[in-house]
């Protein structure tokens, strides 16, 4: 059943249900226009103004409600419709009964009643159609040229995965002993805060993190400007176990944001979630995948270990 069809039978539905019992309510048609478009908003999320519904409410009033009049002296039955009057004449004394349960050629009739779940899939149905409109309205905000243009100009992005080289060093090892330092340049926490974060007005960020330097992403994020939201954890088969401590079997992505931006697709989109590792410190691939899915506009991946389809990249290890 159409979207609107839907809403359409719905609306006539609930005006056929309170003109009914106008009598007994005592209501006036604004109020019913009124009732049905809050009812409207609630149910449907969508908008019909109160003078639209008062308007039909009126409509059908003038067609659905049938009232006989008795005329003595021609002894005919007139029933009166917005539309005009039908006169039919009585077949016998109690003509004017039987006749008044008829209706004219022109009656309307209401329409069929729809069920509770029939609403909530239509009510449904029209939330995913306004999803939809709104993903497109941001992916081509985002996606267009000039906006893009003006924002590659200013150096910014509406995506921002940060890696940091954290401050840390490799365990020296009896049979390597000269591999104490990595093959990449760390950075310390005030040379961190100083970064320059190249996030646009609306960005979606991510900075990646270990159990050893979680308290630290927290207050960078606090440094940046930004306003963290949920932590994404990439659980990986195995990982590095401390001497009397668990395994730390996971790394973790801050998920953080500067602005109000908005996801385009947020289906199979968990916070946590198992893919295979790859070479030191590289982030899985489908991490990106989820990334390049819901997000939409500029990408960057700092301090990136390999090139990432969908990204630019500023790292020394991708060149």
């Amino acid at each position: 059943m159409a979207i609107n069809e839907a809403c359409s039978l719905w609306i006539e539905q609930r005006i056929s249900e309170e003109l009914e019992e106008k009598e007994i309510t005592g209501k006036s048609l604004r109020e019913i226009g009124r009732e049905i478009s809050a009812e409207i908003e609630r149910i449907f999320e969508a908008k019909v103004k109160p003078e639209t519904l008062t308007m039909k409410a009126s409509r059908m009033q003038g067609v659905t409600n049938v009232t006989p009049k008795s005329n003595i002296e021609s002894k005919t039955i007139t029933y009166k419709s917005e539309v005009g009057s039908q006169t039919h004449p009585p077949t016998n004394r109690g003509g004017a009964r039987e006749n008044a349960g008829r209706k004219p050629a022109n009656y309307c009739q209401p329409a069929i009643a729809l069920g509770e779940k029939e609403i909530l899939a239509a009510a449904k149905e029209i939330r995913n159609e306004q999803r939809e409109l709104k993903r497109g309205e941001i992916i081509e905000k985002l996606e267009n040229i000039k906006t893009k243009t003006a924002k590659e100009i200013d150096g910014v992005y509406d995506v921002l995965v940060i890696d940091p080289p954290w401050p840390m060093q490799k365990i020296e090892r009896d049979e390597r002993p000269n591999q104490s330092e990595f093959e990449y340049p760390t950075m310390a926490e005030s040379e961190l805060e100083i970064l320059k974060i190249p996030s646009a007005d609306d960005c979606h960020v991510w900075l990646w993190t270990t159990h050893k330097f979680l308290p630290m992403a927290f207050r960078l994020i606090d440094v940046w400007g930004l306003k963290y939201v949920c932590v994404f954890v990439w659980h990986k088969p195995g990982g590095f176990q401390p001497i009397g401590l668990p395994q730390y079997n996971c790394e973790f992505a801050l998920y953080a944001r500067k602005g109000t931006p908005q996801f385009i697709n947020t289906k199979a989109f968990p916070v946590c979630f198992n893919s295979p590792r790859g070479a030191h410190s590289e982030k899985p691939e489908d991490f990106y995948d989820v990334v390049r899915r819901v997000t939409a506009g500029r990408r960057l991946d700092m301090f990136n270990r390999r090139k990432i389809e969908g990204f630019d990249g500023w790292g020394i290890e991708a060149l």
